[in-house]
């Protein structure tokens, strides 16, 4: 439990990290970077809301079938 709890909140802190680095004008032009870290926020934040929201598993599956 504690050691989930760590890599939870490692997720979040890096998914706080991406927000601001998206936010910095400096990156604006670089297209790969920004396309790079929108696609890792975007895995990071499924993986998370899914744990804190054990049905969106049962949600997503449902909807396969």
């Amino acid at each position: 439990e504690e050691s989930m709890r760590k890599r939870l909140e490692a997720v979040k802190t890096r998914c706080e990290e991406i927000d601001r680095d998206l936010g910095d004008p400096a990156i604006m032009n670089n297209v790969g970077l920004i396309t790079e870290l929108s696609k890792e926020r975007s895995s990071l934040s499924e993986a998370y809301e899914g744990y804190l929201d054990p049905r969106s598993e049962e949600r997503r599956v449902g909807k396969e079938c």
